[in-house]
């Protein structure tokens, strides 16, 4: 079934939506699960009841989302995780259901004549419609895309409004931006269009129409996919090519850069998943490697350093002027390191001693904190 949030890959690759599609947990997936949670309960109870069901790690970023600056934002106002269905052949627009989660044909959506997809938040005003989307991590989605004029178009028309209002309100690095969109009756239908022309492209395509692009990144199929099995294997193929980079360049042409540089941003997402898949293999399985290395958890030790401290050893050891370029609201080992390399060179000293020195200063007045981390990579088989 092709749903909101699949649209846009869809458009670019119809035989995507064919492949066998597999689930995958993020770090984004799952901070969107527990707002999503907290939107529900914000929409029902308002935000203080909601926010103490928020668990601790999340707790910042739910309090910062601002819901009292939604319009005219109180309980009731407002439906969360409201579920719609677009029907390809009568254009009929429908709710399915509130809070279903993704099962669309379990509340009545057709397989492969219905397009379906969840509004984070969905508000009525006489005349219009308002739909709400949040986005954590680094989605590039705009309220222009086909998700959110597809959530924008299916809500006014399954509730008989004239004109929709689309949010995004982007959660990133903590902080919130809002971007604001807007349909009239006259690009709801063309919308309509368009997105039966997606469709029934997808439906007829089999796995003919299979095409490697940017849209791989987020791709359920993408583990199963014969295209990026094709160019994995072209990858993995022993001996490699024994031209340069200069030689190479000389026989390329215009078109052949295009496509070759499209190949090779989609290598890099495939690339990547590879990566993700075997250290999430290798976090419970340590894996030995062909070069006497291991691939699993390794233990490391990071030290931060105060900058309380550091600002007041650089002052009484090299003057204010070194300690207040260096140190700010907070100081990193490498702006230190920087400054005792510059401090060397002038006095004409190795730099090893005399970083190792005044290290040795920091720690002796607790101006260091050091803290184990454990990270999947490739090591040697004794440590970790």
């Amino acid at each position: 079934m092709i749903t909101a949030s699949s649209l846009e890959r869809v458009a670019v690759c119809p035989s995507s939506v064919n492949l066998p599609q597999f689930g995958r947990v993020t770090e984004a997936s799952t901070a969107g699960n527990v707002i999503h949670k907290f939107m529900e309960e914000a929409c029902a109870k308002g935000t203080t009841a909601a926010l103490e069901n928020v668990p601790a790690e999340f707790l910042e970023a739910c309090q910062i989302l601002a819901l009292e600056s939604l319009p005219t934002f109180q309980p009731g106002a407002f439906a969360a995780e409201v579920a719609f269905a677009f029907n390809i052949n009568t254009f009929e627009c429908r709710e399915l259901g509130r809070n279903i989660g993704r099962e669309y044909v379990a509340h009545g959506a057709h397989p492969t004549n219905d397009i379906c997809g969840s509004a984070d938040v969905v508000g009525l005003t006489d005349d219009a419609v308002v739909v709400i989307d949040w986005k954590t991590g680094y989605s590039h989605q705009d309220p222009s895309s086909l998700q959110m004029r597809f959530l924008g178009t299916v809500a006014a028309q399954a509730y008989g409004k004239s004109e929709a209002h689309v949010l995004i309100y982007r959660l990133r690095d903590g902080e919130v931006s809002r971007l604001h969109g807007h349909l009239d009756c006259f690009q709801f239908a063309a919308v309509q269009q368009e997105l039966a022309a997606i469709e029934r492209v997808a439906n007829s395509s089999g796995t003919s129409s299979l095409v490697v692009s940017e849209q791989c990144r987020f791709c359920p199929a993408m583990p199963g996919c014969p295209a990026h099995a094709r160019m994995v294997n072209a990858l993995a193929l022993e001996g490699g090519s024994a031209l340069t980079a200069a030689d190479l360049a000389a026989t390329l042409t215009v078109d052949g850069v295009k496509r070759a540089w499209a190949l090779k941003k989609a290598a890099e997402i495939a690339l990547d998943r590879i990566s993700e898949a075997c250290k999430l293999f290798a976090s419970t399985t340590p894996v030995p490697l062909d070069n006497g290395k291991v691939l699993g958890p390794c233990e490391q030790e990071k030290e931060s350093i105060d900058a309380g401290v550091v600002h007041k050893l650089l002052g009484k050891e090299y003057g204010v002027e070194v300690a207040d370029a260096v140190v700010e609201m907070a100081v990193s080992k490498k702006d230190l390191d920087s400054a005792l390399k510059s401090q060397a060179v002038k006095a004409g000293t190795p730099f090893a001693p005399l970083k190792r020195s005044f290290y040795e200063k920091i720690r002796a007045v607790g101006g260091s904190r050091v803290r184990t981390v454990i990270s999947v990579r490739e090591h040697s088989s004794a440590k970790g």
